[in-house]
């Protein structure tokens, strides 16, 4: 952990927000969303909760655990058919993508390494729906 951003290649981040606004516009993928606000983590989690279905993670590249709480510029999670999250990996040039898992069953599991963490979506529910009415009792 630190106390220092990245620094941020803002022509890269630029290329990579035009390739996931192409993506939506072509109405191919199921879902996209930013890793910005909480993190790879916290997309994922989210994203689950939204679709009520799991996905199974696993983060090879070391660089992607430590993306899992932290907050960065410019990343996203998309989810689609094979063939279109495929066709958006070869068109991305430039714009680093990797295949982070499926998404399927009733449970968010990622594996970081040796690490390992897996929530019921109805558990990630719960937990999104009541944080701020638990917070304020």
């Amino acid at each position: 952990m630190s106390n220092q951003l990245p620094p941020v290649d803002l022509e890269v981040q630029r290329k990579a927000l035009e390739l996931v606004r192409e993506a939506a516009r072509s109405g191919r993928l199921t879902s996209i969303h930013d890793v910005s606000d909480g993190g790879l983590g916290v997309a994922l989690a989210e994203c689950c909760i939204a679709g009520g279905i799991g996905a199974e993670v696993e983060l090879e590249w070391p660089g992607l655990a430590p993306m899992l709480w932290g907050e960065g510029p410019g990343g996203y999670v998309v989810s689609g058919p094979p063939e279109a999250v495929d066709e958006l990996a070869g068109t991305a040039g430039e714009v680093p993508v990797r295949r982070l898992g499926a998404v399927g069953g009733d449970a968010l599991a990622i594996a970081a390494g040796a690490a390992r963490l897996r929530v019921q979506v109805t558990d990630l529910k719960t937990a999104h729906e009541q944080a701020i009415p638990d917070l304020l009792s």
